[in-house]
């Protein structure tokens, strides 16, 4: 990473496999990574930490309007709102020339896309997202480009 970009900071979730990343970040980097409970993944509540067909047994998918949530999870919209604060947070604190790299999960990186392109809500588009994939994005003004995405660096496969 270091021989292709010049990172000026890290930001990444505070959860444990994003902060275990973002750390090999900083080794090579010589950065500290900026941690923030607002790049977590979406909160699942009670189905957090069971496996998939368990958790769906035990709590059934439920169809909600956006604003709701159950099961202890945040609503589809506290989602969004989330990330869409802390990606005007970042690129408002930071200018079109830095090169910025944020840690974070799957679910995280679809409502990432759906902000920058000005998606619903509720869109069904989601974006792939391989472990330690690369999306890199250029932002210059009001012009948005997705130069790759889902590039799996160290994927063998």
């Amino acid at each position: 990473m270091s021989k292709h970009y010049h990172v000026d900071k890290i930001y990444t979730s505070s959860l444990k496999r994003a902060c275990q990343t973002a750390q090999y970040l900083e080794k090579l980097t010589g950065l500290s990574a900026i941690k923030t409970d607002k790049l977590k993944e979406f909160n699942n509540g009670l189905r957090a930490g069971l496996p998939y067909d368990e958790a769906y047994k035990k709590y059934p998918k439920v169809e909600l309007p956006i604003h709701a949530s159950h099961y202890g999870q945040e609503s589809k919209l506290n989602f969004r709102m989330r990330i869409e604060s802390i990606l005007s947070e970042i690129l408002s604190q930071n200018s079109d020339d830095q090169t910025i790299v944020i840690v974070t999960h799957g679910g995280a990186i679809t409502q990432l896309y759906h902000t920058l392109l000005k998606l619903p809500i509720d869109s069904k588009i989601k974006f792939g997202s391989g472990d330690a994939c690369v999306h890199e994005w250029t932002i210059e003004g009001d012009k948005y480009y997705i130069n790759f995405a889902n590039y799996c660096p160290y994927n063998n496969s």
